[in-house]
């Protein structure tokens, strides 16, 4: 509220100065404070007269002052505004006069001001108070969220888990399928391993009748020479008859002979038409396969046994009547029957025909440490029996061709067995077909080393036999050309201890050192030379690794010297010992790939990575190369360290020599 200065009836006659000077006496009565110049100093006095000042400025009547008195009122009104003034404003005022003085303009803007601050004091706790609910409910949302997140994240979790399990049930229903597949199939092989069985039953009956009536027949010849004997028909009286039945005895054990070679022949022809059937019309079974040998065996057995007896007893009839001359026909059937039939029939397509010796079947059927004569190779050299002994030699030198070219394929293996009639294949045939490692017919026909050994154990039907004739002939190599890595990696490939692939795999390091595009007759005879060949065979190995590998080449060769045989002597024994690159990288990538632990490779694995690891690669030849190496293993799996033999030799078919 702002004071007005009220006019007397005599102020138009008064000058300016007294008007003021009366102005001021009213305002310091209205506001109830003492008028003399000798009042105490008050906080209303000093209001009273800021009011005459203000009123004086809006007046202007300061003239050239102006100026210096507007910053003197303002320092004055500043001074108003001291802690002391703003706790008590009316201090030293009367408290009848309180209330007039508190409707000055100065008293007024300060109770504005403070109900002003006293409302934003309220409002900003009013605000405080919002922040501080709006902070809790951010805390508890943010604390719900964190909640939603792990419950998501343990759902996310549960998830993946059950999408794993999923994929582990049908990964197993499908192998369980695959499974029962092969079961139904072995199934059906033993359903038409037993009608064949029942078929050679019924067979053998039929046979046994026939010889049955055969020895009832030798009997009633025995009998009647027995009666003849007893009767005196043999005395010195009858000298000439005597001779006579003594002849016809002989001839009758001839005829006997003569029957039963007649009877082995035809018996052999029909083993060898049941053995095809047996591997060709069915899904291939070892079951079926070895009973059928093991049958032909004893049949065998029993046929020469009968032949001997007969021989035998021919022999004996004949010696009793010093009947030493024979005609040539009767020579040269006892030369046979002497030899047991031990000359080989004509050779069938693929392989020599197996002696029909009776002595050497015998062996066939005897098991590794049942028997000392075959428990060790070594006991063969040093045999007693001469027909035992020469006719494992020709079956050595005869199957000797099938692998000598391999192993050293500069000597000439006529002039190392020269009393072999007839080679299976010629050195030239195996040398055109090495040089062609991509011929299809490599991975099928040609003689490897699990071929080999399968060929003699599906040949000679007995598995020990067959690892006599491979260690027989692996100590014939070391005799003729020295024992060497190579021929340590033969021996072991067909003892079964590693696959075929490893051996493959050598073969094929061996024919990118000796095939280089520039040079064929290009050498590793230096340290430059050796490191161009590692650094095509292996692309990735570090120059470390790369010198390492050059110094144990070198290690004890003379003037660190460098060869084609040396490196590849040292490749072979990387492998020997699985710690070739290549071999230790594909055997990490393959556990890697194996997270159940199974330690086997599938097919349908296999077929799902194929375009994966082998990107050049067809998979179709992939799988063909699976499937020939898991043939021994089941067909349809193999253990992991033999997928990384295979994949290893797969992985060097498509390495090439750098143009230039």
């Amino acid at each position: 509220m702002a004071l007005v200065a009220t006019k007397s009836k005599s102020s138009g006659k008064r000058a300016g100065t007294i008007q003021y000077e009366v102005l001021l006496q009213e305002i310091l009565t209205k506001a109830g404070c003492d008028t003399s110049p000798e009042a105490p100093p008050e906080v209303t006095r000093l209001a009273c007269h800021m009011q005459l000042l203000q009123e004086l400025q809006r007046a202007h009547s300061f003239g050239s002052l102006t100026g210096v008195m507007d910053a003197i009122l303002a320092e004055i009104a500043k001074s108003l505004y001291t802690n002391e003034a703003i706790a008590d404003p009316l201090a030293g005022v009367h408290p009848a006069a309180r209330g007039g003085a508190a409707r000055l303009p100065y008293f007024a803007a300060l109770q504005r001001k403070q109900q002003e601050v006293a409302q934003l004091e309220a409002h900003a706790r009013h605000l405080q108070g919002v922040i501080d609910g709006r902070s809790e409910a951010d805390r508890r949302a943010l604390e719900e969220l964190q909640r939603a997140s792990e419950r998501r994240r343990e759902m996310e979790g549960t998830i993946a888990k059950l999408e794993y399990q999923l994929a582990k049930a049908e990964d197993e229903a499908k192998r369980a399928v695959e499974e029962m597949e092969f079961n139904r199939s072995k199934d059906q092989a033993s359903i038409q391993y037993l009608e064949q069985k029942l078929s050679l039953t019924k067979d053998a009956l039929h046979e046994a009748t026939e010889e049955n009536k055969m020895m009832k027949s030798r009997e009633e010849v025995e009998m009647r020479m027995r009666e003849q004997f007893a009767a005196g028909a043999f005395d010195s009286g009858h000298g000439q008859s005597r001779e006579s039945a003594r002849l016809g005895q002989g001839d009758e054990a001839g005829r006997l002979i003569r029957q039963l070679l007649v009877l082995q022949n035809g018996r052999i022809e029909d083993f060898e038409a049941r053995m095809a059937s047996a591997t060709s019309a069915t899904i291939p079974s070892n079951d079926t396969v070895g009973e059928l040998k093991r049958l032909f065996a004893a049949e065998m057995e029993t046929v020469h046994e009968e032949i001997r007896n007969l021989y035998e007893h021919r022999k004996v009839e004949m010696a009793s009547g010093s009947i030493y001359a024979e005609d040539k026909g009767d020579a040269e059937e006892d030369a046979e029957a002497e030899a047991g039939c031990a000359d080989s029939a004509e050779a069938p397509e693929g392989g020599s025909q197996p002696t029909h010796t009776g002595r050497l079947w015998q062996a066939y059927q005897i098991r590794a440490g049942r028997n000392e004569l075959f428990r060790s190779p070594m006991a063969v050299r040093n045999c007693s029996d001469k027909e035992l002994r020469g006719a494992i030699s020709r079956i050595l030198e005869e199957n000797f061709l099938r692998v000598c070219p391999y192993i050293t394929p500069e000597v000439d293996t006529f002039r190392a067995f020269p009393r072999t009639r007839r080679p299976l294949c010629s050195p030239e045939e195996l040398q055109s077909m090495l040089k062609n490692p991509d011929d299809a017919a490599r991975e099928i026909c040609i003689p490897s080393p699990d071929f080999f050994f399968h060929h003699l154990d599906d040949r000679y039907g007995c598995h020990e036999v067959a690892m006599l004739v491979a260690h027989s002939m692996l100590q014939a190599v070391g005799r003729l050309f020295g024992v060497s890595k190579k021929v340590a990696m033969f021996g072991k490939v067909i003892g079964g201890e590693v696959d075929d692939a490893l051996w493959q795999y050598a073969l094929q390091c061996q024919w990118l050192m000796e095939n280089h595009p520039e040079a064929p007759q290009w050498q590793v005879n230096t340290q430059s030379h050796f490191e161009q060949f590692w650094r095509l065979l292996y692309p990735q190995l570090p120059s470390a690794e790369i010198s390492a590998a050059s110094k144990e080449v070198c290690r004890g060769q003379r003037q660190n010297s460098f060869s084609n045989s040396t490196v590849l002597e040292y490749i072979i024994q990387q492998l020997l010992n699985k710690t070739e690159p290549r071999l230790r990288r594909w055997i990490k990538v393959l556990k890697w790939k194996d997270t159940l632990n199974t330690n086997k490779v599938h097919r349908t694995d296999i077929i799902a990575i194929a375009p994966k690891i082998f990107p050049d690669m067809d998979p179709k030849v992939v799988d063909l190369a699976f499937c020939i190496a898991a043939y021994r293993h089941g067909g349809d799996h193999m253990p992991l360290e033999s997928m990384a033999y295979l994949a290893c030799h797969l992985e060097a078919t498509t390495l090439e020599w750098p143009p230039g």
